[in-house]
């Protein structure tokens, strides 16, 4: 962990470290089942991905093929689906039936 040398500011990275959607970056990768969270336009216009909307079900899980790790975000192929997704629009679930 960061020692900022001040507890209210180590406070404030340990409470927002979670959170961080660049913080996944290391943890969804190809072969993982995910679950679609929804995205923000700011999300998708990122890293100019492919806009979800119409493609994917916000709660529904897909199966990675690709992770592309660039130095600011992650973007991922999903099986049968054409078009590279903004990782921080999904969560690894590891309940791998479709859409349990």
């Amino acid at each position: 962990m960061i020692d900022y040398g001040n507890e209210r500011l180590n406070q404030i990275y340990r409470d927002t470290w979670p959170n961080l959607g660049w913080a996944k970056m290391d943890k969804i990768k190809a072969g993982d089942t995910v679950k679609f969270l929804g995205c923000t336009i700011e999300q998708v216009r990122w890293g100019n991905n492919t806009d979800p909307t119409g493609i994917l079900i916000v709660g529904d899980k897909y199966y990675v093929e690709h992770v592309h790790i660039h130095s600011q975000h992650t973007k991922l192929e999903l099986r049968g689906i054409k078009g590279k997704f903004n990782s921080v629009c999904f969560e690894v679930s590891y309940d791998t039936r479709r859409n349990a």
